[in-house]
């Protein structure tokens, strides 16, 4: 832990990131379940993988002899010479495992993440004694730990967030993530990205920032979903009665029951293959044909909060993309079963997981309480995410309309050519008509008066019928 390993320093000099700033790889865990960091304890350094949680804000490690022989390693307080017990107990209780729990003290001791050369001094963290549901034993498990990186809001008491012991030893307040797909083999290790890096620098394009609504977790304004270019009927309600978070520690989106329900609908109104019903219900995989012509993107449309009285910010919507590769999740790196990974949420509230974040770099300006996303040009071309755009959504690849378009296509020509051809009549006439005006003027003007109708013209209308009468003789 003395520098960066060659490899490390090679990708930091490729993609110009500053040597203040940290590259941490990060490892994807199995079925697109999260991602986690190296992180070591203590003097000497006790070596731990900790789970990258963006949905939670406190530190916890796995202690010894803790939590049975499926985890491990674990961290040893004694085996540290700098390891404070502050002999303060703390539990945390999970929601989205069913009695998932564990419990603790709250410890300090000396930390570094991943290969740096700097320590941080006096990192509060928990050290799990007991568990429940917590270390399931496995390969989707949190590994060793958690690494929580929201804000101070949701910490526990008596604990202080990683990223506000890290702002305080003097670092920038911010972090960027960049989750790469384990899609088309594409061996591109993920990566968290800390200190003093410039954004032009990180290995995306341009970004597209939406400010945080509140900054606890790190909550968004989720307004509207579209599958395809079709918005889904539901009110924008729906989605803010409760937070909507950026959650890695989450694997997949989460929609309100009633919005997934329109949403699965939607889908199937599109999708040509046939599936169970436990496929559409999230709870059973089945072989996915193909992915890239008969399933939509979906969007995500963030917009705006107000902002903070005497500010101004940006208005424009920012709409995130999610491509079928991001929502449908592979089950093994071979074979073509994938299943659904967008869930129903206990109770209210939007959860955008690490799955769907897969090939994006998303950026977490914690001190200027905004959240941007561009995608990531290191990744490869396993996952196509399409570039966030500024909203409204804009009609974009619908698999169903093909059709459609010809018939709309047909329709549109068809009565290009009828306006032609009437047009064309309607021209053919007038010319016609002024030819036969021209002929009566003519013919009037050639034609010799009749001596008898003299007195006659004189009388009102004479003329008109002398005309009439001379006009229907030249017709015949």
């Amino acid at each position: 832990m003395t520098g960066h390993p060659p490899i490390l320093a090679v990708l930091l000099c490729l993609f110009g990131v500053a040597a203040t700033a940290q590259y941490v790889p990060l490892q994807r865990l199995p079925g697109d379940a999260g991602f986690t960091a190296t992180m070591a304890f203590g003097t000497p350094g006790q070596k731990l993988e900790l789970l990258v949680d963006t949905g939670s804000s406190d530190t916890a490690v796995a202690g010894a002899g803790c939590c049975g022989a499926s985890v491990a390693p674990t961290f040893d307080p004694k085996s540290s010479s700098s390891a404070v017990n502050t002999s303060v107990p703390i539990e945390a209780h999970y929601t989205a495992n069913v009695n998932s729990s564990w419990h603790g003290f709250v410890f300090r001791d000396d930390a570094l993440l991943g290969s740096a050369t700097k320590v941080v001094k006096s990192t509060p963290f928990a050290v799990i004694t007991g568990e429940k549901n917590y270390f399931p034993g496995s390969p989707t498990s949190p590994k060793e730990g958690v690494l929580g990186l929201a804000y101070a809001g949701k910490a526990h008491a008596n604990m202080q967030p990683f990223m506000d012991t890290y702002t305080a030893a003097g670092n920038p307040d911010r972090f960027a993530l960049e989750l790469c797909p384990d899609e088309g083999g594409s061996g591109k290790e993920s990566a968290l990205y800390l200190g003093d890096f410039n954004t032009t620098s990180l290995p995306s394009t341009p970004f597209r920032s939406v400010r945080l609504v509140t900054r606890s977790w790190y909550v968004v304004n989720v307004t509207a979903l579209h599958v395809g270019a079709t918005k889904l009927a539901v009110k924008s309600t729906e989605y803010t009665r409760g937070d909507a978070i950026i959650d890695t520690g989450t694997p997949s989106l989460s929609l309100p029951a009633a919005v997934r329900t329109v949403f699965v609908e939607a889908l199937k109104s599109v999708v040509r293959q046939t599936f169970p019903a436990s496929f559409w219900a999230g709870s059973s995989c089945a072989a996915v044909d193909g992915l890239a012509d008969s399933w939509p993107t979906i969007s995500l449309t963030l917009s705006q909060p107000a902002a903070p009285a005497g500010m101004r910010g940006a208005s424009d919507a920012v709409v995130v993309s999610v491509a079928p590769e991001q929502y449908l999740v592979k089950t093994s790196t071979s074979g073509s079963d994938r299943c659904l990974a967008v869930n129903s949420i206990t109770g209210k509230g939007v959860v955008l997981g690490a799955g769907i974040l897969r090939g994006y770099v998303v950026l977490f300006e914690r001190g200027q309480g905004t959240v941007s996303f561009a995608p990531s040009r290191r990744c490869g071309s396993g996952v196509p995410v399409p570039a966030p755009t500024l909203g409204p959504v804009k009609p974009s690849r619908d698999p169903s309309a093909g059709d459609q378009d010809l018939k709309i296509a047909g329709i549109v020509l068809g009565g290009l050519m009828l306006v032609g051809i009437a047009g064309g009549v309607t021209y053919w006439f007038r010319r016609h008509s002024q030819q036969l005006a021209e002929a009566e003027a003519a013919d009037f003007e050639t034609c010799p008066r009749d001596p008898l109708l003299d007195q006659e013209d004189a009388n009102e209308g004479g003329g008109r019928r002398y005309r009439a009468k001379r006009f229907s003789t030249a017709l015949l």
